[in-house]
């Protein structure tokens, strides 16, 4: 069946909540507004304002070794000279290029590497019974059920321990994939309300994850980390959070090259690195493929477009590449099956497919 697909975007008419003009523009484009960054002066500004901890570091940086987090990292220590900690919340499924990224730039800047060992093995393999068992689309990002409350979670744990009041998260709202919440809203009428639903439906996601850790998750999720709610603050009382791309400029392709450049940064594909870091990517992009037609890819890139970073022809281009690596992808999904000791998960998987 031929997709309808914005004609100025990439998103199709798979996508939840879209609707076209007469134009063959997606509402998600005529809606959009420029990101108005607050600038360099500005970081400073709030950098020095917040009154300072007892402690010898100036800010924490979560960091995965990816692009993003890196370049929030290298900007701090190099440009603004601040005595930075890095801080690296291992969720068992690192991709080995971004550890390598970890261990070799953080050398090369002269920063601490902290890094605190998590437990997703359980999680993941237990939310993934729990999708195979009752498929949903708007469940997917179960997969990553206690990985937002790790990375911020664990970057708070270290700014206590060591007495620094701020933290520096690098996630900008080009990344954000509102297509996540619109499943959920359609399920139940609103985000809290479909997952509710959703839980209800499919109980075995309190059995193998547990209400606490999900709620948690929730609320660590970035959106409203960047908002930094009056929860997070009962939780984490003095310790301010920063989000580094509401002042400088996220420019993706730029990003890269820099940090290729100056130190070394790399990828498995420099054409795909977008959240590379992380394998469990991987299966949420089969399941995505398999259940809504699309991927966060699709959201990501089409950001990009409205923001003028590259041109529709060049996002269209990428995805008939990623998808042409969509066969590696499913055998690396795969593969993690096999690693994590949930092999007999691999034919109902296989399953979803047909």
């Amino acid at each position: 069946m031929e997709r309808t697909i914005c004609t100025r975007c990439v998103l199709t008419d798979q996508y939840p909540g879209i609707c076209f003009n007469t134009n063959g523009v997606c509402n998600f484009c005529c809606e959009y507004k420029k990101i108005e960054y607050l600038g360099v002066k500005a970081l400073s500004r709030d950098l020095k304002t917040v009154k300072r901890g007892a402690g010898s570091y100036d800010c924490v940086v979560p960091v995965s070794g990816g692009k993003d987090s890196t370049y929030v990292l290298y900007y701090l220590t190099k440009m603004l000279g601040l005595k930075t900690i890095a801080v690296n919340y291992d969720n068992g499924f690192t991709h080995p290029f971004a550890t390598e990224n970890l261990r070799h730039i953080t050398k090369i800047l002269g920063v601490e590497l902290i890094t605190i060992q998590g437990n997703q093995r359980s999680y993941l393999v237990g939310n993934l019974k729990a999708y195979l068992a009752r498929p949903s689309v708007a469940m997917v990002p179960m997969m990553c059920t206690g990985c937002r409350v790790g990375i911020v979670g664990s970057a708070c744990k270290v700014a206590r321990d060591r007495d620094v009041n701020v933290i520096v998260i690098g996630w900008s709202s080009i990344e954000d994939t509102p297509f996540k919440n619109n499943f959920l809203t359609i399920d139940g009428g609103s985000v809290v309300r479909g997952l509710i639903k959703n839980v209800v439906l499919n109980p075995r996601y309190l059995l193998y994850g547990g209400a606490i850790t999900h709620v948690k998750d929730y609320l660590y999720n970035y959106t409203h980390v960047r908002q930094w709610g009056t929860i997070l603050q009962t939780l984490h009382p003095g310790i301010h959070q920063i989000s580094f791309f509401d002042y400088i400029e996220y420019n993706p392709e730029q990003i890269q090259k820099e940090l290729s450049e100056k130190v070394g940064w790399s990828s498995l594909d420099p054409d795909n690195s977008w959240q590379f870091d992380c394998r469990i990517k991987s299966l949420q992009n089969c399941l995505y493929h398999i259940a809504a037609g699309f991927t966060a890819s699709n959201d990501y890139l089409s950001a990009k477009i409205r923001e003028a970073y590259i041109t529709r022809e060049q996002a269209l281009r990428l995805l008939k590449k990623q998808n042409e690596r969509a066969a590696i992808e499913f055998d690396s999904v795969l593969a993690l099956l096999s690693e994590i000791g949930a092999s007999d998960l691999s034919q109902p998987f296989i399953g979803l497919l047909h």
